[in-house]
């Protein structure tokens, strides 16, 4: 959140958009020039095979919690309803502490 509390002091006494367009100082009008002038050109200079949006913060997700981040915590910042949401989607990358138990293999 502080990243865009401070790109909103940049931007947001301009206009309402968080995000405008370096060239012409005015938002993007749709997602597809995000990903055409910024998203694409970015995965390649990381040398990133391409990944939509949506992919990348389902990766982003999946990697906090096989880490060990607290569910809870995780849930959150992915703007889920509960944490229902998020073990009905993510509960596969949660790490087994107990090798022996349940469907835990190791």
């Amino acid at each position: 959140m502080p990243y865009l509390k401070n790109q909103y002091k940049l931007t947001g006494k301009q206009n309402s958009y968080v995000f405008l367009t370096a060239r012409t100082n005015k938002h993007y009008h749709s997602a597809g020039k995000i990903r055409e002038q910024i998203w694409v050109k970015a995965l390649k200079k990381a040398n990133v095979p391409y990944r939509n949006l949506h992919q990348t913060r389902g990766t982003f997700i999946s990697t906090l919690i096989s880490n060990g981040e607290d569910i809870n915590y995780v849930s959150k910042i992915a703007g889920h309803e509960n944490v229902k949401v998020t073990l009905e989607k993510y509960s596969e990358y949660i790490p087994c502490k107990n090798k022996n138990f349940g469907n835990c293999f190791g």
